[in-house]
């Protein structure tokens, strides 16, 4: 008589319950899910924030830091005079380790 108040008249309702250990593998598939999505989007996130932050602070766009960058390169992998009078030189970074090898060696 209850439901023919509300208009609803009658409905079959089904009371059997899931089992118990199907509610707990559906709420660890979820969790997992859950979790997971969100520690993916935190590592995303913090790649992102990373990157933006060395682009911002290294100035990989400042033209000034790109040519110093450039020659410093060429200083690193060539060979030169630092005081030509004193007889000074530079030699490429590869080639000074493998001097200091072979004299550690002796």
């Amino acid at each position: 008589m209850a439901d023919q108040e509300h208009g609803h008249g009658e409905v079959a309702v089904d009371e059997q319950q899931p089992p118990n250990l199907q509610l707990v593998m559906w709420g660890v598939v979820l969790c997992v899910i859950f979790f997971g999505t969100a520690l993916l989007f935190n590592s995303l996130f913090i790649r992102y924030s990373e990157k933006l932050i060395n682009e911002r602070n290294l100035g990989v766009n400042e033209p000034e830091l790109l040519n110093l960058r450039i020659l410093e390169e060429k200083r690193l992998l060539s060979y030169g005079y630092i005081d030509q009078a004193k007889g000074i030189v530079h030699i490429p970074v590869q080639e000074g380790m493998k001097k200091v090898i072979e004299e550690n060696k002796r």
